[in-house]
């Protein structure tokens, strides 16, 4: 799995804000990264696409943390299938 760049690492000088009811901004990075750090979370790059970021504003270790967890409950899935085999 490839890494996403998050708040500094993202190189483009524009990003569009994509927000979980599906509306978007388009702004300038550090304008994204004022009001991510306002709200205690991370700017996240989801794509790049020339000069604009497309990005989220979450808790990135929240999203880690849950990503292993789900990584973790399908390696036991796999695992009591290959012992059921």
């Amino acid at each position: 799995m490839n890494e996403q760049r998050i708040n500094n690492e993202i190189t483009s000088r524009f990003v569009k804000i994509v927000s979980e009811d599906g509306l978007s901004k388009e702004m300038m990075k550090v304008a994204a990264l004022r009001i991510a750090q306002d709200q205690g979370l991370d700017l996240i790059e989801v794509d790049c696409r020339g000069d604009m970021s497309i990005c989220k504003i979450y808790d990135y270790n929240k999203k880690k943390y849950h990503e292993q967890k789900n990584m973790k409950n399908q390696k036991n899935m796999l695992l009591k299938q290959f012992k059921q085999q």
